[in-house]
């Protein structure tokens, strides 16, 4: 089951995704913070040591070395082949991930801001940046079919693009001088206002805005601010493919849907057929394009045989499941009902249970659809209803042990 939570954790799980986007959040506070404070003032302002600092740098290494323990015990995706076996995953965590983990989760600089060494512990904040090589360790998955979702990826690219950000803003930090970063004495005292024209100057000229009341005056830093225009375009490029690639569908069902709307529409419109005739047509195609884009059995028929009982087995299972007479029963006596079931196939126009009959059986339909025909006085049947894939049908007769009351083709 991919939505337990037990040991090992899986990759995907909603317990996992929500520890690796707290992560990210922690590595991104983390590196930032350092990175910010070191370009500023290699001397170590007050703003990342003292009191507070301590109690936030508590609450990270906790985290940290709790980290250490769900990594050790999350499944791996490796080629095509999930490894959940628990001392295979100590093994292989011990040997490629622990050792880097616990340099930057060990808590040298804690313990020189408690012995009073504020200025020896700033310096050695600089393995936290380490931590950069952790992040594409995180948002994994647990099969190898199933794809990232759009909001995922948008958030790790959001986050890479942060960090360059944060890596040019630190370049400009570090490189120009008081009088290109055209600093007052009362605004060099401001740690956040030194950051923040720094900040205001990269994204004027990554954007290309260039407003040019920031301007570089010294060869290296003019080469420094045309390395900004070149990654500048490149960005924009990046943030353009990426936001244009959010709002196209990939997904293979939904684009043979597409299609099949776009050629019945063509039809319609070649043919000139009446409004009536093509209301009529689309109160029924939905179902039939359900149908056929969710149509799995040729898939299936690809995969071994013990594959394809077990996966079959759970489609029953499901559509028992949802029969309300069936809920809350176990999962156990699912499974022997389902192992009840046999499979069906009929064609266009078939009858699958006809009026008067006495019923033995109930039907859940998996695939198609079908409609519900009511005998009439004159011998003759109307319509009354279509039923879609997830439907069931013939319960009645069945527990009553009554004759059919209407007719299903």
């Amino acid at each position: 089951d991919l939505a337990r939570q037990s040991l090992p954790f899986l990759p995907d799980s909603p317990f996992r995704i929500g520890w690796d986007l707290t992560s990210m959040l922690i590595i991104t506070w983390e590196v930032g913070l350092w990175s910010t404070a070191i370009s500023i003032s290699p001397s170590g302002p007050p703003m990342v040591t003292g009191g507070y600092m301590l109690a936030i740098k508590v609450v990270e290494t906790l985290f940290w070395f709790v980290d250490m323990w769900v990594q050790m015990h999350t499944a791996r995706l490796k080629g095509w082949e999930i490894e959940e076996d628990p001392e295979v995953l100590r093994k292989q965590y011990l040997r490629y991930r622990f050792p880097i983990d616990i340099v930057v989760s060990f808590p040298l600089d804690l313990i020189l801001m408690s012995a009073g060494e504020d200025q020896l512990a700033y310096h050695f904040m600089v393995i936290r940046v380490l931590r950069l090589f952790q992040v594409p360790w995180l948002l994994q998955h647990s099969t190898p079919t199933r794809e990232t979702s759009k909001i995922m990826e948008s958030i790790v690219f959001s986050f890479w693009l942060l960090v360059v950000i944060q890596a040019c803003v630190c370049g400009w930090l570090t490189l120009a001088t008081d009088e290109e970063q055209q600093l007052t004495p009362e605004e060099l005292a401001d740690p956040y206002t030194v950051y923040v024209k720094s900040f205001y100057f990269i994204m004027t000229t990554l954007s290309s805005v260039g407003y040019g009341d920031i301007s570089p005056t010294t060869n290296s830093m003019r080469m420094f601010n045309v390395f900004l225009q070149l990654l500048g375009l490149a960005v924009i490029m990046v943030i353009s493919g990426r936001t244009g690639a959010y709002f196209i569908t990939t997904d293979p069902y939904e684009l043979v849907q597409i299609d099949r709307k776009r050629r019945l529409e063509h039809l319609m419109a070649k043919a000139k057929i009446p409004w009536a005739i093509q209301k009529e047509a689309f109160t029924i195609y939905p179902s039939l394009l359900e149908a056929g884009t969710k149509d799995y059995q040729t898939m299936l028929l690809e995969l071994p045989d013990f594959i394809q009982t077990k996966i079959s087995r759970h489609i029953k299972v499901q559509l028992i499941a949802a029969v309300p007479m069936f809920r809350g029963i176990s999962r156990k006596l699912l499974m022997v009902l389902a192992e009840a079931l046999t499979e069906e196939y009929h064609g266009s126009k078939e009858y699958l249970i006809r009026s008067g009959e006495v019923g033995g059986e109930m039907f859940f339909l998996n695939h198609g659809m079908v409609e519900v025909l009511i005998p009439q006085c004159d011998g003759k049947e109307s319509w009354a209803a279509t039923l879609k894939a997830g439907s069931w049908f013939g319960e009645i007769a069945l527990l009553r042990r009554t004759t059919r009351i209407a007719s299903i083709r």
